[in-house]
């Protein structure tokens, strides 16, 4: 069993909420028993966050996450608290690190940072020298950053539609390369003082190469008809 909970505001009421939704997702006889929090420009102090992140983690139900918008530093230590692998973000989703959202330079952690910035580096514990950088140097985190930091997992939203062109481009250059130095070996070059080095030579773009790469590649129309 699936619930999905949309997060706007995070407050005392959200507590009991969740752990109802908690119940009937435990008392449900299907074996998987997951709940999402869906958070959409969530706002939620620290310390609410974190007593509902207790509630969801002392349970044997799942928690996914799927983020978009801008969240505040409580809503991002939701997002961190999920389960690996199920924690994704659209791509202009900013996570709030500082109280601000801006960068903290010089300057100290308030209390409220400070204890986002604990919980986060015991979420994350693999970045926290990252985190710690992220708090300094910028106070906020877009979805892709976030991936990097290990709050999230993906970006759910943007895909890169030359992303197969582009894999079989590297992998077509890898065996010319390849066989370029096999014929090498086979055939070395004569000794002749007039003839231009061959690391002198400007690359040319394998024109050949790009054309049957480009053979290769369905597009989504021909993927669909086939």
């Amino acid at each position: 069993m699936l619930r999905s909970v949309l997060l706007r505001e995070v407050d005392e009421s959200t507590i009991p909420m969740v752990n109802s939704i908690l119940q009937e997702i435990l008392a449900s006889l299907d074996s998987e028993k997951i709940v999402e929090f869906d958070l959409r420009d969530t706002i939620a102090p620290a310390t609410l966050a974190v007593k509902l992140l207790s509630l969801v983690h002392t349970s044997n139900v799942d928690l996914h996450i799927k983020a978009s918008g801008n969240l505040s530093p409580g809503a991002t230590l939701i997002a961190a608290a999920g389960n690996p692998g199920f924690r994704s973000a659209s791509c202009t989703t900013k996570f709030g690190l500082t109280d601000s959202g801006k960068k903290l330079g010089k300057k100290a952690l308030s209390i409220d940072e400070n204890y986002v910035y604990q919980f986060l580096a015991l979420l994350c514990k693999d970045k926290k020298s990252k985190i710690e950088k992220a708090f300094i140097n910028y106070g906020a985190a877009y979805a892709t950053d976030a991936v990097s930091l290990s709050i999230i997992d993906e970006v759910s939203d943007f895909k890169d539609k030359y992303a197969q062109k582009k894999e079989a481009i590297k992998e077509a250059k890898k065996k010319n390369t390849k066989s370029k130095k096999l014929e090498t070996v086979a055939n070395p070059p004569s000794d002749n003082s007039n003839s231009t080095p061959e690391s002198s030579k400007k690359p040319e773009v394998d024109k050949k190469l790009f054309d049957d790469v480009d053979k290769q590649i369905k597009t989504p129309e021909e993927e669909v008809g086939k």
